[in-house]
C-alpha cells in the first residue's frame, strides 16, 4: 500500500503530499498558499512524497495564524578575488610596526588548511505530520537506514539537522537541537536528535539529519620577505617599490611595513584547499603582530603603479572557517590563490604610499584586464547634493 495522497487546490493548482491517514478526516481547505479560498482534492497515491510545495514568484506560502512567515534564501556562491598582485603572483602582507625591519627580515604566517573536495556523508530523511520532539530509529527515505551517529571520541561525527530546508543550530536554546554528548547527564539517548521545543507540523514536514566525519584542519607556515630595494623586481609588480603604508588610526599616522611571498613558483601550498589565517604573525628574532594589526594588499591587473589598492584590504583578523577565507586553486587553467571579496574592508582617509624610488608618470596606454574582479571602495568622498 503506497504512503502518501497527493491533494492538488482547485485555485491555486499547487500541490501538496500528506500521509494516508484511514482513522481521521482531514479539513480540505488550501494550506498551501497564503489567503488561498481553493480546496483541496485528491491526485494520486505515492510511495514517497514532495516534502515541500515548490515556492512560486510573487506567492506567499501559507502560515499558522500568530507567527511570522522567515522568508529562506538560497546560500549564494561567494565572489573571490585574485590576491595576486604582480608576475609571480605575489601575495602582500602589510605589518603594523613601531621601527622600520631590516632588509633581511621574515615575517612568518600561519595558515589553518582544510581540504576543499566534497566530504563523504550520510543522510537520513524524515517527515512528521504529528507533533514530535525527538527523531530516531529508521528514516522514511527509501534506503530506510537507521539513525546512527557518535559525537565524541577521536572518531567523532558531525550531526547536521535541517527543519524544512532550513539549517538549525545544536545548543540548548529553544529553536535549537541537542544529540548524545556520551556523559551520564546527556541531554538526547544514544543516536537520537531531541528538539529542545516541540514541533507542531502544517501539513508534512521534512526532517534531514547529515552525518559526516568531523573535519581535522592542518596548518601550513609562509615565509615572507621584506620588501626592498630590488631593480630586478621593479617592475614585476604593483607594490615591489613601496617600502610601506600609512594609515591613519583617528590620532596619528601609523606605518604598515610590506613583505611579499611568491605563490608561483611555490610547493608550500595545496590545490583545492581552504586557508585561514591563524595566530599573530611572527617575526623572528624580534616579536609578533597581531592579526588586527595585518593586511593583505591587494592590486589589478596589469599590476602598474595605478593599479594599486592603497585603500581597500583584507585585515587577517576578519577571516573566518564560513565566510570569509583563502581558496587555492585551478582556475582559467591557472592555480591562483584567491579571497572572498566580503574580507576586504575601505579605509578612510586615503593612505599614503611610501615609495623607495620616485615612479616616473606613465605616459602610454596601457590595456587592463576585462575578465578580472574589480573592487570599488565602500566610501564616497565629494561635495553633498
Amino acid at each position: 500500500m503506497k504512503k502518501y495522497l497527493r491533494l492538488i487546490c482547485d485555485t491555486c493548482n499547487r500541490t501538496i503530499d500528506r500521509l494516508v491517514d484511514n482513522e481521521r478526516a482531514l479539513p480540505d481547505r488550501c494550506v498551501i498558499t497564503l489567503s488561498c479560498q481553493g480546496r483541496l482534492f485528491p491526485v494520486e497515491y505515492r510511495s514517497n512524497s514532495q516534502i515541500t510545495p515548490a515556492a512560486q514568484v510573487g506567492v506567499v506560502d501559507w502560515y499558522p495564524r500568530g507567527q511570522t512567515p522567515t522568508a529562506g534564501t538560497s546560500p549564494q556562491e561567494p565572489v573571490l578575488l585574485d590576491t595576486s598582485t604582480g608576475d609571480f603572483q605575489q601575495l602582500v602582507l602589510a605589518l603594523k610596526l613601531e621601527t622600520p625591519p631590516a632588509d633581511t627580515q621574515l615575517a612568518q604566517l600561519t595558515l589553518a588548511i582544510r581540504s576543499d573536495t566534497p566530504k563523504v556523508f550520510k543522510q537520513y530523511v524524515y517527515q512528521r505530520d504529528v507533533q514530535f520532539t525527538i527523531i530516531s530509529g529508521t528514516e522514511d527515505g527509501i534506503e530506510k537506514k537507521t539513525l546512527k551517529f557518535q559525537t565524541w571520541g577521536s572518531d567523532a561525527d558531525l550531526v547536521e539537522v535541517y527543519l524544512k530546508g532550513e539549517k538549525l543550530e545544536e545548543g540548548p536554546g529553544p529553536d535549537q537541537f541537542q544529540v548524545d554528548n556520551g556523559t551520564p547527564s546527556s541531554p538526547a539517548p544514544p543516536n537520537t536528535v531531541r528538539f529542545n521545543t516541540e514541533v507542531s507540523p502544517v501539513g508534512t514536514y521534512q526532517i534531514d539529519v547529515i552525518v559526516s566525519k568531523v573535519r581535522v584542519d592542518d596548518s601550513i607556515q609562509l615565509q615572507f620577505h621584506r620588501n626592498r630595494d630590488d631593480p630586478n623586481r621593479l617592475e614585476t609588480g604593483a607594490w615591489e617599490n613601496v617600502s610601506y603604508i600609512e594609515r591613519f588610526s583617528g590620532t596619528a599616522w601609523e606605518k604598515f611595513y610590506l613583505f611579499t611571498y611568491d605563490v608561483k613558483g611555490n610547493n608550500d601550498l595545496t590545490k583545492d584547499t581552504i586557508l585561514n589565517p591563524i595566530n599573530d604573525v611572527v617575526l623572528p628574532a624580534v616579536g609578533t603582530v597581531a592579526r588586527a594589526n595585518a593586511f593583505f594588499a591587494i592590486a589589478r591587473k596589469p599590476f602598474t603603479q595605478l593599479d594599486r589598492y592603497p585603500d581597500i584590504s583584507a585585515v587577517l583578523s576578519t577571516f573566518g572557517v564560513d565566510r570569509d577565507f583563502l581558496k587555492y586553486h585551478e582556475t582559467e587553467g591557472e592555480l591562483r590563490l584567491e579571497l572572498t571579496e566580503t574580507s576586504l574592508s575601505t579605509f578612510f582617509p586615503p593612505s599614503r604610499v611610501i615609495k623607495f624610488n620616485p615612479e616616473k608618470t606613465i605616459k602610454v596606454y596601457t590595456p587592463g584586464e576585462d575578465e578580472q574582479v574589480v573592487v570599488d571602495g565602500k566610501v564616497i568622498v565629494g561635495p553633498d547634493t
